[in-house]
């Protein structure tokens, strides 16, 4: 692993106290916010105080780093000072353009740990460390940054590049066993699909057409998991991920089905469905993706929650 910034040694040169700015590190001031160096058992640490808005923070100027580049591993570590909301719960969090939110949920007198991999689109923006939350008051309490570490990891140039153009497909999925009746068999996890919550799975056959019927859904979470873990990507490269499918039955207004990262829980490619209508859903994992990902859920939103819908395919291919 090669440390390409290294917060602990900018800071080697400053005093303890005042601190406006440190080459890459800038407090984000609306108005008032500060970030001045305090001295703790011998170690150096930013402390950011007088946040009048959660969007008060820490920004990172990656444009100041010299020799960075996409792929690399950006570590922010910290603690919370004074200031904690009474009724609230709150997380400090990385925001990433174009990335969203990375959140560390804490509690207090606790530590936190945000780390992201760089994608080419980020580097020449901010990153911004601030806190959120939800409750009656806004999480406006102080925080520490004790660490910002960016590093780079030393891959086999050999292991760079995957040799596989279609990665997985479900028609082809050696573990799923397709009924040849035409009645329907009951579904169980392979290696590479596995049931999200407690809904009935179906494998349905129709001639040359196959399909899994997810069924007696009752949860928005309700649905299958796409294990990536064991598909071996390769960091360095690019999977698209295709799914196709239809609703089975009356669909509310409003419904969505959708691709859903894990472990993070964010939507990355969402339909609105009717009444038995197809659908396709396509999204194309990032650098950062591939590595942190372990899997890719199929569901729908809440209004969905109780529908039943088929899949017919699953397509993972290298761009």
């Amino acid at each position: 692993m090669v440390i390409i910034y290294d917060l602990q040694k900018v800071l080697e040169n400053i005093n303890a106290g005042g601190f406006v700015q440190a080459g890459a590190i800038n407090a984000r001031r609306r108005p008032f916010t500060t970030a001045t160096i305090e001295i703790i058992e011998d170690v150096k640490s930013i402390l950011v105080t007088n946040r009048e808005n959660r969007e008060e923070g820490l920004d990172i100027r990656l444009s100041s780093i010299p020799n960075i580049r996409a792929g690399d591993r950006i570590t922010i570590t910290g603690r919370i000072g004074e200031g904690i909301p009474v009724g609230s719960s709150w997380s400090i969090a990385l925001l990433a353009p174009g990335g969203g939110h990375l959140v560390h949920q804490i509690a207090p007198d606790s530590v936190y740990s945000l780390s992201h991999i760089l994608e080419p689109s980020e580097l020449k923006l901010n990153l911004f460390v601030h806190t959120i939350g939800w409750g009656m008051l806004p999480p406006l309490m102080d925080f520490f940054v004790d660490g910002i570490i960016i590093t780079r990891k030393e891959v086999d140039e050999s292991q760079k590049t995957d040799t596989r153009t279609v990665v997985y497909s479900l028609s082809e999925d050696p573990g799923v066993q397709w009924a040849d009746a035409e009645s329907d068999s009951r579904f169980g996890n392979t290696v590479l699909i596995l049931r999200a919550g407690k809904p009935k799975l179906h494998i349905f056959r129709r001639g040359n057409a196959n399909a899994i019927h997810v069924g007696m859904r009752f949860n928005d979470f309700d649905g299958i998991d796409i294990n990536l873990t064991r598909m071996n990507l390769l960091p360095g490269n690019k999977y698209r991920i295709t799914v196709t499918g239809r609703a089975d039955g009356d669909v509310p207004e409003k419904s969505t089905i959708m691709m859903q990262g894990i472990p993070s829980y964010t939507w990355r490619s969402d339909k609105p469905i009717t009444t038995d209508q197809e659908f396709t859903l396509q999204y194309t994992l990032n650098q950062s993706e591939v590595e942190t990902w372990t899997a890719i859920r199929i569901t729908t939103n809440t209004v969905g929650a109780g529908i039943s819908f088929y899949i017919y395919n699953i397509d993972i291919v290298r761009l």
